[in-house]
């Protein structure tokens, strides 16, 4: 688990990251089809987790299994951890804008933003 400053700033580039496919329809275009169930006001995590997983297997992740990817990818979206090697994954399988790429990777970083919390979260709040 992180903590302090760490912790800060994973949630926030965690909550960018997660209302990206929530918010704009170009990226939400790209798990959408790969959904069981889709609801307007939310992402399907299953989903977003699949089309990252799919863009790791193809790209040179092959060693892991796509479970085991698919379970590291939720965790990166529900706000456990963010690495930034997955934060590039989620940068590349969505071909996002290289706004958003730097706003996420600034985020991860350090530099401070106002993100609202992806639906149902809850403002940052220190472990």
């Amino acid at each position: 688990m992180v903590e302090g400053d760490q912790a800060r700033r994973v949630w926030q580039a965690d909550n960018y990251l997660c209302s990206l496919p929530e918010r704009s329809s170009k990226y939400r275009a790209k798990w959408v089809h790969r959904a069981d169930h889709v609801r307007p006001d939310k992402i399907n995590v299953d989903a977003v987790a699949r089309v990252v997983a799919d863009y790791l297997t193809i790209h040179g992740d092959s060693g892991t299994t796509h479970r085991a990817k698919n379970d590291t990818i939720r965790g990166a979206l529900e706000g456990a951890t963010l690495a930034a090697e997955m934060l590039n994954a989620f940068i590349s399988a969505f071909k996002m804008s290289n706004l958003d790429a730097e706003k996420l990777v600034g985020l991860l970083d350090g530099t401070p933003a106002d993100v609202i919390p992806c639906s149902g979260r809850t403002g940052y709040q220190a472990f």
